[in-house]
């Protein structure tokens, strides 16, 4: 996809969604990691080794999981991206795991995401989808379940 300003924008609201909801997964499973560790027994030592493991791996399932497989997650079905392939293939869940993985990596340091910022600029692809051999695709047009949705409930 070529990296205009509506396509960049589209994509960071798409990484601010999802990344909200990965993390709020992230902070459920963490508190429910604590409200079961009181419990005696083995109750808690089950939650340490279940839920916590869990919490940590969460944001790399929920983002990398859908990405492989539909090429969507929650904020880029919002936007209307999806994450193909160099030839318009899906990515399979390895990939698709790997290229979140990375992608947290560049967004949470904050060299890696202005060299990120910079790839999109000048080759017109952010630096994880170059690592990964994948694009993002504008998929444009409205479905037409989507229209009727839209009629059925008020144009807004």
């Amino acid at each position: 996809m070529k990296a205009d300003g509506t396509t960049l924008g589209l994509r960071f609201i798409a990484l601010i969604i999802d990344y909200a909801t990965a993390f709020g997964i992230m902070g459920l499973c963490l508190e429910l990691t604590e409200l079961v560790s009181k419990i005696e027994g083995p109750a808690s030592l089950i939650s340490f080794f279940v839920f916590l493991p869990l919490a940590l791996l969460s944001p790399i399932l929920y983002l990398g999981i859908p990405t492989g497989l539909k090429g969507k997650t929650l904020g880029k079905w919002i936007c209307r991206l999806r994450v193909c392939g160099t030839k318009r293939e899906r990515i399979g869940i390895v990939k698709g795991c790997a290229r979140e993985a990375f992608k947290g990596l560049l967004v949470f340091t904050n060299i890696g995401a202005v060299i990120s910022l910079v790839f999109c600029f000048t080759r017109g692809q952010s630096l994880h989808d170059m690592a990964c051999s994948t694009d993002v695709e504008y998929l444009g047009n409205l479905s037409q379940t989507q229209k009727n949705w839209r009629k059925a409930h008020g144009n807004y």
